[in-house]
């Protein structure tokens, strides 16, 4: 789709009422002048998730989300943002124009639907082979003797690259397609005397399918002992490991239903454990968990059940996950599979998962279980490494309520002194962000900012005739927090009212604090605000000057000591004058 003219997204927050689109998926009640209802993105009983009609913004005060309707619709259903203005588009009634594009822009769209044809038809292809092909005799044998059986290989759109080196390129040249756009979505590779072979060959195929349910890559497993056992395609402008799941496309509805989310560790148990009616499991795509990932769980189910190997890798696995959870403060559980069991062996042998996933434990615990396992508890170095172990959990909580708990917790799962834990938390101060994960954005929190330069932020919000003055003051002197900084130079480039604020351009992990700046029109006068600020910067420079002297005194630097002098009296001169 073509870019989308301002007018027209106006037209569509004028037309639409937030509520509307917030109410197909939470159920809200007046509360005053806003609506209220639980928050569909994290698990709580007493409602923190407000809707604003007259501004047009929601704002949960438990989990910090917040957004208009269109980051709504973003966040929710997993959509981008064209794809959410052309949804709410079409509920407001009104026809999106396609303005003119520049040539670059032209040629990058019809590149990126090019990209999306050769994967839908890669994905036709290779379902071919497996399902008609005299290549794909193998394949049906190898998944039959998986004990995959027809139904799900068609739920899953299994497939089949044929041997060969390059059965895919020459059918995607017969059709047509620029075999140089194929190598850019990931099913090609240069031969070195040119032209090109495919990625995948000789290899049970597994579609992997966006929320949208478009096919963005694929991952193969070797049906013989080649390596490695398993492929995947590399990151394209469609494809981000960080953020796709897969099974996600066929476990929406289970998801709905039971409310949690199993993540098992790849395709094949996805595949089988849904086949046994084991439904909701979703596997990462050969990287390890990200917030990303959290975000998209908690937008569908209320908490996460890990299902991994019972081996090291898997119990590793399990503890490099939890910081993330602990971070994005989304419940997690995990089950203890037996020693060497995997979650398809272990019910293919009579197992009854069901009871374990019922039954399975917080992560923290687990892991903290698993901790105090290696470690001997006995000894006073034993419990010291591991409560080293477990501090950087702890630190990684963002809540402090929860923070709380987690300590009450940890202190009695490790057999310490609940007080001599929290002080030895608290030796490194946590970032405002809490820990950074691979592959996500911190979220940006409105807390420990400076009162007063998050008032001046709060002000550009609100008043938008300040924010030209802002940028040609170079206002931004006075704000020295980056995260600050960041929000009010977005803000000053926005010349948006409060009501059609455009919290959809913003950068991703700064759009819950914007929502927040929105829904908090606190009385404070812009002009006292500047004055203020510009008095302790002046006077921050004064204090410094007075510094640099004294050292320039002791060097025996006259020549330095007059000018800073002089630099000073300047200084001071423009503080009389504030």
């Amino acid at each position: 789709m073509a870019r989308i003219p301002e007018h027209i997204i106006e037209s569509i927050r004028d037309r639409l009422s937030i509520a509307e689109v917030v109410g197909t998926h939470v159920q809200l009640k007046r509360a005053g002048r806003s609506l209220k209802g639980l928050c569909p993105f994290h698990t709580e009983k007493t409602p923190s998730f407000t809707v604003n009609e007259e501004r047009g913004t929601f704002k949960c005060f438990g989990c910090g989300k917040g957004g208009n309707a269109f980051t709504f619709l973003m966040e929710m259903e997993g959509r981008s943002f064209p794809e959410a203005a052309e949804m709410l588009a079409k509920r407001a009634g009104i026809d999106l124009p396609r303005v003119e594009e520049s040539e670059s822009e032209k040629e990058h769209r019809r590149e990126r639907e090019v990209h999306i044809e050769i994967l839908d038809l890669a994905k036709r292809y290779y379902r071919h082979q497996f399902t008609e092909g005299r290549a794909g005799e193998e394949a049906r044998e190898y998944a039959r003797a998986r004990g995959i059986e027809e139904e799900a290989a068609e739920t899953f759109s299994l497939g089949c690259a044929p041997k060969g080196w390059d059965n895919l390129a020459r059918f995607l040249a017969s059709k047509g397609y620029d075999l140089a756009i194929a190598e850019r979505a990931g099913m090609l590779l240069p031969r070195k005397n040119g032209g090109y072979y495919d990625r995948f060959r000789d290899r049970l195929i597994f579609p992997i399918a966006d929320s949208m349910g478009r096919t963005v890559s694929f991952g193969g497993r070797v049906m013989g002992d080649d390596t490695p056992k398993y492929l995947n395609g590399p990151e394209t402008e469609v494809f981000h490991k960080g953020r796709v799941l897969y099974g996600l496309l066929q476990g929406t509805e289970a998801l709905r239903k039971s409310g949690r989310a199993l993540m098992v560790e790849g395709y094949m148990d996805v595949v089988i454990l849904h086949q046994r009616g084991v439904s909701g499991c979703l596997a990462t795509l050969g990287t390890a968990l990200t917030r990303e990932h959290v975000e998209a769980i908690r937008r569908r189910a209320d908490e996460a059940v890990l299902i991994y190997d019972g081996d090291n890798a898997g119990r590793k696995a399990m503890e490099r996950s939890l910081e993330i959870f602990l971070s994005a403060g989304f419940p997690c559980r995990a089950v203890a599979l037996p020693d060497g069991e995997d979650p398809d062996s272990f019910v293919g042998a009579g197992g009854d998962l069901n009871t374990l996933i019922d039954k399975a434990p917080p992560l923290f615990e687990l892991t903290v279980d698993m901790i105090a396992a290696r470690n001997d508890m006995k000894s006073v170095g034993g419990r010291l490494r591991a409560v080293d172990e477990v501090i950087p959990f702890l630190r990684s909580v963002g809540d402090e309520l929860g923070k709380n708990e987690y300590m009450k917790r940890g202190a009695e799962l490790l057999g310490v002194d609940e007080n001599l834990l929290r002080k030895k938390v608290a030796e490194k101060k946590q970032t405002r962000f809490g820990s950074a994960q691979e592959e996500s954005e911190p979220v940006v929190q409105k807390v420990d900012f400076d009162r007063q330069q998050l008032e001046l932020v709060r002000r550009l919000i609100h008043e938008p005739d300040k924010r030209s003055r802002f940028i040609t003051e170079g206002a931004q002197k006075w704000i020295d927090d980056e995260t600050l900084r960041g929000a009010a130079k977005f803000i000053a480039s926005c010349t948006e009212s409060v009501k059609s604020f455009p919290i959809e351009s913003a950068p991703e992990n700064m759009r819950d604090f914007l929502a927040g700046l929105l829904m908090e029109n606190t009385p404070g006068d812009y002009d006292e605000l500047v004055g203020m600020l510009e008095k302790r910067r002046l006077s921050k420079m004064s204090a410094d000057l007075v510094g640099r002297m004294k050292m320039a005194e002791e060097r025996g630097d006259t020549e330095e000591l007059v000018r800073l002098a002089e630099e000073k009296k300047r200084i001071d001169g423009e503080l009389k004058g504030t």
